[in-house]
């Protein structure tokens, strides 16, 4: 075979790969544009369970506790022990364990001997 036969061989092996790259991209790029569409439609359910969610605390009269927070089940049980457990538990907003938005104040809620619940509001002493 001449070296001319033999260069040819390779180019047409090359375009032929070439050929078969842009094909395998394409594919791969019409499977992220589906992945891409699919995570759209799931992250618009997310967003409509989490209104829900809000919505649904919003109407609830009783406070619903995390349920992995020891402090969050003792305030729930405090909450909704009262006469009228709506306006108390729309004060108390969970920020993390132990730390709430009360009102425009942020308090801290500790648990002592398991029982008693202590607040203490927090107070920048920057301003």
């Amino acid at each position: 075979m001449s070296e001319k036969t033999k260069q040819n061989d390779q180019i047409t092996s090359l375009i032929q790969e070439n050929h078969l790259s842009q094909k395998k991209v394409s594919e791969f790029e019409e499977i992220i544009s589906e992945l891409r569409t699919l995570l759209q439609g799931k992250n618009e359910v997310i967003n409509d369970l989490k209104a829900l969610v809000l919505e649904m605390r919003e109407t609830q009269t009783l406070y619903i506790p995390s349920k992995d927070d020891s402090i969050d089940l003792s305030l729930a049980k405090f909450i909704n022990a009262q006469s009228d457990p709506k306006k108390l538990k729309s004060l108390f907003l969970r920020e993390t364990k132990g730390v709430y938005q009360f009102g425009s104040k942020k308090v801290f809620v500790k648990l002592e001997a398991d029982k008693i619940l202590r607040i203490y509001i927090f107070y920048d002493l920057r301003h």
